[in-house]
């Protein structure tokens, strides 16, 4: 008996293939957010962990250096520590603190730059001193927020970058980079910025009597620049004079990076990871966050107010006219270290 022919199996027609295709399309456009969305919680996170390593390292050096606040200390008789004896010669205490980043730089680095004049370090690179306290070499990713990919792009090879790869980049210096370049500590910045009162001594210290202000720091009106008048004094400060350790922040992001758009960090109501004082990081709104005070006019109740004109590897600004109002959220604290940034209203610790 002759075996039945076997069915012969039907094509899928057109129509069902463009169905399949338009399902398989949608279920794409569902997940793709999801797994955006996930990426960035992932990231977040590690952030956080980053800055909570940070605190911890933050309290190992105060148990091994009098309790001070990680940051650059020489003074004019500390220049002799100076591997280079260019950078020795120094006629101030910040002259010092630039030849002390300097020599950090070279060692941890072990590439050139030239001797510094002008740069006021303690902001995005004073986590040189902490790096050189743990005897780490640089670079390191624990000071780069995962979410910055564009420092992460230059650190990944600062070859590459010293050669004017991995846009976009700060514009070119007067002079080579291979000659010892200011423009390379760029490679090396951190995405996470110190507050001024943990460095700034006139803004932290109760010494002082009268209405005279001079030699704080604040910024000009935008965000590029610290503005002070004389006398300087930046200084360690000891961790035993922040008032209120839960409350007040010590590192901070420089940018709003964990959302679906960056933003700088001090709009209002922009996310941004915070370290405070006693260690702990979390994930935090500016809408729950005390506005900051302005430290030259400290008698006027209103925030402290500046432009944010971004530089070309920056977010850019929300506003029309290419910059905006921002605020000096945790940069400019009521009282510096004996302040608070959340948890409650701003303190007035009777500070001139």
């Amino acid at each position: 008996m002759p075996r039945p022919r076997p069915t012969p199996r039907r094509a899928f027609t057109l129509i069902e293939l463009l169905v399949v295709i338009a399902i398989i399309a949608l279920l794409i456009a569902i997940l793709l957010p999801a797994l955006a969305s996930a990426r960035r919680a992932a990231r977040t996170v590690l952030c956080t962990g980053q800055m909570q390593q940070l605190g911890v390292s933050t309290g190992s050096y105060g148990l091994d250096h009098k309790d001070l606040i990680w940051n650059y200390s020489w003074k004019v008789a500390d220049a002799v520590q100076a591997v280079d004896p260019a950078l020795r010669t120094v006629g101030t205490d910040l002259d010092a603190q630039r030849s002390q980043y300097v020599d950090t730089f070279r060692r941890l680095t072990n590439r050139p730059m030239n001797k510094e004049l002008t740069l006021i370090p303690q902001i995005l690179y004073g986590h040189f001193v902490l790096f050189d306290y743990l005897a780490s070499r640089l670079p390191e990713p624990i000071y780069t927020c995962p979410a910055d990919r564009v420092r992460l792009a230059w650190a990944r090879n600062i070859d590459v970058y010293a050669a004017g790869g991995a846009p976009p980049y700060p514009p070119p210096a007067a002079t080579p980079i291979t000659g010892g370049d200011r423009d390379i500590r760029w490679a090396f910045s951190s995405s996470y910025e110190v507050t001024v009162s943990a460095f700034d001594g006139l803004q932290s210290s109760t010494a002082r009597s009268g209405p005279d202000v001079s030699g704080r720091m604040r910024n000009t009106p935008t965000n590029h620049f610290i503005f002070t008048s004389t006398p300087w004094k930046l200084r360690q400060q000891p961790l035993h004079s922040v008032a209120f350790p839960g409350q007040k922040v010590f590192l901070h992001e420089g940018h709003a990076r964990h959302e679906k758009r960056d933003t700088y960090y001090a709009y209002p109501g922009a996310k941004v990871n915070v370290l405070t004082f006693d260690g702990s990081a979390s994930y935090k709104s500016n809408t729950a966050v005390n506005r900051g005070w302005d430290p030259l006019n400290p008698a006027n109740g209103a925030p402290f107010q500046y432009r944010y004109v971004p530089d070309r590897w920056e977010a850019p600004a929300v506003g029309p006219a290419g910059y905006d109002l921002v605020y000096g959220f945790y940069r400019y604290t009521r009282g510096g270290l004996r302040g608070i940034d959340f948890g409650g209203k701003e303190l007035n610790t009777g500070q001139p």
